[in-house]
């Protein structure tokens, strides 16, 4: 009697060991994945129809081959100039970017050539709802926007903002426009805590910007444009990076 009755006693805590264990599992499983992905750097990749198309892809790709975990966010028509559009001090503060972010890569500015819409705050009298281009205002907003959108992400957690500084395009009026866009963004860069700029227009010894390059809008990029641009910057996105993981090709 004695011997079953400990026998059966056996069983039973065999039984709620087991059924433990079963429930232990998945929580400990998931926990060991969370600290995982936790020591994984993470970066995030943010910007326009560029990033949602090749480029952003490229970019993704070499990251995640150096161990990142990346998270792409590609906004058709994403700029700064038309929140009334696509606000992207909204977007900026919805980004998964934190304490674990190790670097953004932020690429905006294509869309910008154009009249600003003004939010109430930066309206100097209540009609007020347009900037033009030409007017002596327009660079002091923009940049002031461009500051705003940087520095939220440093205030997130971001170690390193990188942004890559529009490509030329092969729209003659839209190119000379961005001259100024990227003066302006990198300008910006350098008001903030963790914000770097990184040129992407080709220097004097490579070939010019041609069809081959370019979608035939002039503005988006190939699959070949997408790649000679990302050939042509990664070493020095490289260099920005903080210290958690670089490639070397």
């Amino acid at each position: 009697m004695g011997i079953r009755r400990a026998v059966s006693v056996s069983r039973s805590f065999v039984f709620r060991s087991l059924r433990a264990l079963a429930f232990l599992l998945p929580v400990l499983s998931s926990a060991g994945e969370s600290r995982a992905e936790e020591a994984q750097p993470h970066a995030v990749v943010v910007g326009s129809s560029s990033v949602r198309g090749s480029l952003g892809k490229l970019i993704e790709a070499d990251l995640e081959r150096k161990g990142y975990r990346v998270d792409r966010l590609g906004i058709v028509g994403a700029g700064l100039a038309r929140p009334d559009f696509r606000d992207m001090q909204a977007e900026a503060k919805k980004l998964p970017v934190d304490g674990n972010t190790a670097v953004v890569f932020v690429y905006l500015g294509v869309n910008d050539g154009q009249t600003i819409w003004l939010e109430p705050e930066e309206r100097q009298r209540p009609g007020d709802r347009w900037l033009r281009w030409n007017d002596p205002r327009w660079s002091v907003v923009y940049r002031r926007r461009a500051q705003r959108f940087l520095d939220t992400l440093c205030q997130r957690g971001a170690r390193q903002v990188i942004v890559m500084l529009p490509v030329e395009v092969l729209r003659p009026r839209l190119e000379r426009r961005l001259h100024r866009i990227r003066a302006l963004q990198q300008q910006a860069a350098e008001r903030t805590s963790c914000a770097s700029a990184l040129a992407t227009t080709r220097d004097e010894s490579e070939p010019m910007v041609d069809a081959s390059t370019r979608r035939p809008d002039g503005i988006h990029l190939t699959p070949l444009g997408a790649d000679l641009v990302w050939q042509r910057v990664k070493r020095r996105a490289a260099a920005m990076l903080p210290s958690v993981g670089k490639w070397a090709h």
